[in-house]
Formats: structure tokens, sequence, C-alpha cells
């Protein structure tokens, strides 16, 4: 993970070209739960792989960053799910999912 951030470091927020546009970006960086170890998949610690009901199958880990948002440093340890995202994300976006009320997710 922390290979990840200081190539994005390098990359994008110092490159010029993109400082204006981090201003108004959230970075969303989420991970497919669980390993296949035929594949190379590895997530020792924890017991169990991709498509088992073991901590190694079912949970991941993930990020969101950005200058837009109005907390940081916030540690989620509950479940989350992928539709979570939507709303979450449509927020930012200074919409509201009022209009979706109908609509059945």
């Amino acid at each position: 993970m922390n290979k990840i951030k200081v190539q994005f470091r390098k990359d994008f927020f110092f490159c010029s070209c993109f400082s204006r546009l981090w201003d108004n970006t959230v970075m969303v960086f989420s991970t497919d739960n669980g390993g296949v170890p035929k594949n190379g998949g590895y997530d020792y610690p924890l017991r169990g792989r991709k498509d088992t009901l073991w901590e190694g199958g079912i949970r991941g880990v993930g990020f969101v960053h950005g200058k837009m948002l109005s907390r940081s440093g916030v540690n989620c340890t509950g479940l989350i799910h992928v539709t979570d995202w939507y709303p979450t994300l449509v927020n930012l976006a200074g919409k509201s999912t009022i209009a979706l009320k109908n609509f059945h997710l």
C-alpha cells in the first residue's frame, strides 16, 4: 500500500499539469476481496481465500482520499458493500439520491 501511495504522490501530486485537478478529485481505492492462491493470491494471516466465508475471503482493504472530503483520518471497521459507494459518491458530487427513491438498488 505504501508503494502505491509513494508512486501516486510522485506522478500525480507533484505534476504541475494536475495541480488544480486534485482540488476537485476524490480517489477511491478498493480491492476485490480475497486472493486466489493458484494465481498468486496470498491472504495470510487471514484464514481462507476467495469464495470462502473465512476472513481471507470476505475482508479487503481500501481508502478514499481527496481535498474535498470534510473529514480525514476516519477508520471504518464495519462492513461495507459495493452498493454503499453510490450514495456516498453522489453526495460528494453535490447531488442527492432523493430523486432515486423509487429506483430499487
